[in-house]
């Protein structure tokens, strides 16, 4: 093989390296961001709630069953084409009712009513600055 053929194919092989590589942190980021992002959440509910160890345990349960279905649909989102994205919000908007709905269960009533105002000031912030 000819030297510029042999360089030409390393700096192929050192091209397609560093885009794994950046690829990977970015996805090692994502996670990392979630986690912090479910942790803090945990959290904000655990203070705001006073719920039980029980009850922590399973909300850690729920988040952890929902994660592999958010970033799925996160990364849809991501790449799907404007002109697709409402659709793919609205299931966005599905699987995180869903969610919402098994925290609401783990509640007593009362945590339950606490936790309904809390999910209405959010959803209203959260429309007011045009995010779902």
């Amino acid at each position: 093989m000819k030297t510029k053929n042999k360089l030409t194919l390393v700096a192929a092989f050192a091209t397609l390296f560093a885009i794994s590589t950046t690829l990977f942190a970015q996805e090692t980021n994502n996670d990392a961001k979630m986690e912090k992002k479910i942790a803090h959440r945990i959290e904000k509910m655990t203070k705001k709630l006073n719920l039980t160890g029980e009850q922590v345990t399973q909300v850690k349960a729920i988040f952890e069953e929902s994660k592999p279905q958010m970033k799925a649909d996160w990364q849809k989102m991501k790449a799907a084409p404007k002109d697709q994205r409402e659709a793919i919000r609205a299931d966005l908007k599905k699987d995180k009712d869903a969610v919402k709905g098994k925290l609401l269960a783990v509640l007593n009533p009362d945590q339950r009513a606490k936790a309904e105002k809390f999910f209405d000031r959010h959803r209203e912030n959260g429309e007011h600055k045009g995010k779902e």
